[in-house]
């Protein structure tokens, strides 16, 4: 067998195996081993029988429509993942074709390969029943198709038919609309006949329409009042008091560790992602490969200035991970062009990135962590819990459940609304009552209820169950004083998550003294 026979038989058997890797890291809790929904999934399983698809808000309706037939099914947590597992199987095969059509090293279309199939977050979201999977896979599968049009000169109507059809499942498709559309120009005969001038006309009009727009959509959904909102609660909007300086530092950290996010967990691959990202601009921009530019940057640019008008979350946030096949292709580049001039820093780039990859720890990516805005608390192994305790012990007595939110909405999803655990809680659901009407919220609340149990007159003791999950913001009412005088049993349950993990504390409270 000649060389370049055998170097191709190790590239193919390299990539059949990252390929491999990637998708039995996305099967876990899918298809094998499945995963309880948490709290934000059990809300959305919730909304696809209980709302209108007029009522998703900032739900994709597309999305929600398509949720609302599989929810059908008697295993939702299999079918409302399905596509977010599928999708997550289609980006690692859209990312490595657009790889090997952009670069020329195929080598580096590896790499690429294995920062898709190896990254933790988008590993974790092909697990989730949201819709951030299946939006990465529109944005990386429409990327492709572009690429294929630009690079064979000729564009048909089916394409920009589709771009249209997919917005209903992924809103976020309009950051690459401006790439496509510029594509679509360089491909017509439209693009040689309009002079320099005319183009600044266009533009110009154009942005006056976006002005005129932004005011008025502005006013209409309220945009200063959602950011300071979510920019309160996630960081995802800059300061509102905040100076032309400070925002600007904003921007800049905020970008940089969301380019970052795409080459892995460890400082060193980052660094190593950032430089090769910012290599592989520049190179686009002195090979004056502009459409490419506006298709793999332009989504980044218009994400920030989605932002800067009070749209859009920035930085590194869940509803951004679609950027990541942008980044990572961008990042290659910048490898492939820096191999003809440094080939050394290429190399030894494109080394610490695939080592960062390899999962030294092949269970962290079987499961699903709070880190990555996608944990996995297993809610029914704590109403297994419950159900067998009360089996055990039979004594006659009123029992309430008492969970705060990241915990009550699991449960409230799987006591009432899961057609498997309706009839598997039927005992517990039927002789305990789940607080809904306002989640445990803190200590006073359990003092409150506590006192409430001790002057009910009921024979015998009142069972409190309390569940908490998120421990960073719950912990006193683990440690308080109540559990101490009343708690019976207390367990903690699938702690990889060391701050988002249930814990269940049985309390027995007597009801003969106020």
């Amino acid at each position: 067998m000649a060389v370049s026979d055998r170097s191709q038989v190790v590239f193919v058997a390299a990539g059949l195996v990252v390929f491999a890797a990637g998708i039995a890291f996305r099967s876990w809790g899918v298809l094998f081993g499945t995963f309880d929904f948490w709290a934000d999934e059990a809300w959305w399983a919730t909304l696809t029988t209980h709302i209108a698809l007029t009522e998703s808000g900032i739900r994709p309706i597309g999305y929600m429509w398509l949720s609302q037939h599989l929810a059908a099914f008697n295993n939702p947590e299999l079918t409302l993942r399905l596509p977010s597992y599928l999708a997550g199987i289609g980006t690692m095969v859209c990312v490595y074709l657009a790889a090997r059509r952009l670069l020329t090293l195929r080598v580096l279309a590896l790499l690429a390969l294995c920062l898709v199939a190896m990254n933790p977050k988008l590993v974790a979201f092909a697990k989730e029943f949201k819709p951030y999977s299946l939006e990465t896979f529109v944005h990386s599968g429409l990327l492709l198709w572009a690429l294929i049009c630009y690079q064979r000169r000729r564009i048909g109507v089916a394409f920009p038919a589709v771009a249209l059809a997919v917005l209903p499942f992924s809103y976020n498709i309009v950051f690459l609309y401006p790439g496509l559309a510029l594509a679509m120009l360089a491909l017509s005969r439209i693009w040689h006949r309009v002079t320099p001038l005319q183009w600044a006309g266009i533009a110009s009009a154009g942005l006056l329409l976006l002005l005129l727009v932004h005011g008025f959509a502005s006013e209409a959904l309220g945009t200063s009042e959602r950011a300071q909102f979510w920019g309160d609660k996630y960081g995802v909007f800059p300061p509102a008091d905040a100076g032309v300086l400070s925002v600007a530092g904003w921007y800049l950290r905020k970008t940089w560790n969301l380019v970052t996010m795409a080459g892995g967990t460890t400082a060193v691959a980052q660094v190593a992602f950032g430089f090769a990202f910012l290599v592989g601009v520049g190179a686009l921009v002195a090979a004056r490969r502009f459409v490419e530019l506006a298709l793999l940057v332009g989504p980044l640019v218009f994400v920030l200035l989605a932002n800067g008008l009070g749209y859009w979350p920035y930085g590194p946030f869940r509803t951004n991970i679609f950027l990541f096949p942008y980044f990572i292709l961008v990042a290659c580049y910048g490898l492939d062009r820096l191999v003809t001039h440094l080939r050394a820093v290429a190399i030894a780039a494109a080394v610490i990135l695939f080592v960062s990859m390899l999962p030294l720890e092949p269970q962290a990516l079987t499961m699903k962590h709070a880190r990555d805005w996608a944990p996995a608390p297993q809610l029914t192994e704590v109403l297994d819990e419950m159900q067998g305790r009360l089996a055990a012990d039979p004594t006659p007595a009123a029992n309430v459940i008492v969970a705060e939110w990241h915990a009550w909405r699991p449960l409230e999803y799987y006591l009432e609304r899961s057609p498997h655990g309706r009839d598997t809680y039927a005992r517990l659901r039927n002789e305990a009552t789940l607080l809904q009407e306002r989640p445990l919220d803190g200590v006073e609340r359990l003092a409150a209820l506590v006192a409430e149990a001790r002057c009910s007159g009921a024979p015998g003791a009142t069972r409190v169950w309390v569940i908490v999950v998120k421990l960073d913001r719950f912990i006193e009412i683990v440690e308080h004083p109540q559990i101490t005088a009343f708690g019976v049993h207390q367990r903690r349950f699938a702690e990889h998550d060391p701050l988002y993990h249930p814990v269940l504390i049985e309390l027995r409270v007597p009801g003969d003294r106020c």
